[in-house]
């Protein structure tokens, strides 16, 4: 049964000070209670890679939207999802993992590089229902606010699904202004 608030972990593979992350992190605590477990650089491309053998820093962060903790990570996407869901979020109950907002979309082959749909798949392959959420935009000063609301009316009707089936989804909202 999901929980009466919920709990959602975020990662992406743009970096913890991204745009994105920012926008669908203050989207979603409107309707959950959001841990950030992010790189501390931009990471694109990084497709599944974990790291082996290097030592890994995790810092906390100040996030500037409204969550319960936020990390910064030297690792890849899915080395943030893996640490945050086996030791940062030990104890709490996650009921979704989120990655994006992703600068560009991800469709066809960039599936296979994307290291949003890598912190995603981690989260999915460690057992939770997780969504992927990327913009068909590569524009830095992009406004993530329709995406970002988007991925809000996703989750809650996944949310009245109770996250069934249990499943990864790959969200790409097109560039379009509001």
């Amino acid at each position: 049964m999901v929980a009466e608030k919920l709990q959602i972990l975020i990662g992406n593979d743009d970096g913890i000070e991204s745009p994105g992350i920012q926008a669908l992190a203050n989207a979603l605590s409107e309707i959950a209670t959001v841990y950030v477990a992010a790189p501390n650089q931009e990471k694109s491309g990084a497709s599944h890679g974990i790291s082996v053998g290097v030592p890994l820093e995790v810092e906390s962060y100040p996030f500037p939207a409204k969550v319960a903790a936020a990390w910064r990570i030297t690792g890849t996407p899915a080395d943030c999802m893996k640490i945050a869901l086996a030791e940062l979020c030990k104890g709490i109950a996650i009921d979704l993992v989120v990655a994006g907002i992703n600068r560009g979309p991800n469709l066809g082959t960039d599936v296979f590089y994307s290291g949003t749909i890598a912190a995603a798949f981690e989260g999915f392959i460690l057992g939770y229902p997780a969504l992927a959420a990327s913009i068909d935009s590569f524009a830095q000063d992009y406004d993530y606010n329709l995406a970002a609301n988007l991925c809000k009316k996703v989750v809650l009707w996944w949310q009245k699904q109770n996250f069934l089936p249990k499943v990864l989804f790959n969200l790409n909202t097109p560039a379009i202004s509001t």
